[in-house]
């Protein structure tokens, strides 16, 4: 039987999530990149996804909770879709060459003008980049759903210290538990007269 690990202190998932959106900005770059060459990956969401876990514990106190890793699946929803407006506007201002045209003011009014139409005629591409981003990030966000439900200790949503009653003593085989004189203890049964 195996327990469940230890903690060592409660997760802190305000400075998690603080600390995990820092993949937010690499990952719209790196998306907005491949998506201007042509070409829509599943890196994408694979690197947002491992580097928000890796940022989360960071923060959090070297744990992820179910409540983190919702933090951790959110940030890669929320950068796949900031990723796709990157990709739309720098398709509407005609490339990563024309981006002095980010400063015009009319850019922007006819960007938004034209907005539900490069929605609709670039919906396959959206599709894609959610379906691709939702794959590479599949076997993270898995992987921190099946640590969260590991852990002993509650979450800790307002970043305060808690105090929890120390884990019970948890006896792995017969070298660690306490001598009950059975024959595959080491020790020798008590007799009658002691």
């Amino acid at each position: 039987m195996t327990a469940p690990r230890p903690q060592g202190q409660p997760e802190n998932v305000l400075s998690g999530a603080l600390l995990a959106l820092l993949a937010v900005p690499v990952g719209v770059v790196v998306l907005a990149l491949i998506s201007s060459i042509g070409f829509i990956a599943s890196i994408v969401g694979y690197l947002v996804a491992f580097s928000a876990v890796w940022l989360y514990r960071r923060g959090s106190g070297g744990v992820i909770s179910r409540a983190g890793a919702w933090v951790v699946t959110g940030i890669v929803a929320l950068t796949l879709v900031i990723g796709i407006w990157i990709s739309l506007v720098l398709g509407a201002a005609g490339g990563l060459g024309e981006l002095g045209l980010l400063s015009n003011p009319r850019f922007w009014t006819l960007f938004n003008e034209a907005l539900p139409n490069l929605i609709g005629g670039n919906i396959l591409f959206i599709a894609l980049i959610l379906v691709f981003g939702a794959l590479g990030s599949f076997r993270i966000l898995g992987r921190a759903f099946a640590t969260a439900r590991q852990t002993l200790k509650p979450a800790n949503l307002t970043g305060q210290p808690t105090s929890l009653p120390a884990a019970p003593q948890i006896y792995h085989d017969d070298i660690d538990a306490p001598p009950t004189g059975s024959a595959d203890d080491k020790t020798t049964p008590p007799t009658a007269g002691s």
